[in-house]
């Protein structure tokens, strides 16, 4: 997977989990946080990877 496609989908879990938290759905924005947290150890790994 790319960078620039990595920073995409962190942008909209980022924007799916204000969203989540301004409507007080926070069982939901727990999944959330776990996708955020996968989404951003696979962009560090890849970063890594191109000697960022």
């Amino acid at each position: 997977m790319t960078v620039n496609k990595l920073f995409f989908e962190l942008r909209k879990i980022f924007a799916e989990l204000a969203s989540t938290l301004i409507l007080g759905k926070y069982t939901d924005a727990a999944d959330i946080a776990k996708n955020l947290s996968e989404k951003s150890k696979a962009l560090a790994d890849e970063l890594a990877r191109q000697g960022c």
